[in-house]
């Protein structure tokens, strides 16, 4: 539950970030 928890809160922070960014810039 953890392993298949982790990859998914990694991808929703990436997004989130890429998000961010583009938004920032």
């Amino acid at each position: 539950m953890y392993i298949d928890g982790l990859p998914y809160l990694l991808r929703k922070l990436r997004t989130v970030k890429v998000e961010n960014m583009g938004t920032v810039t």
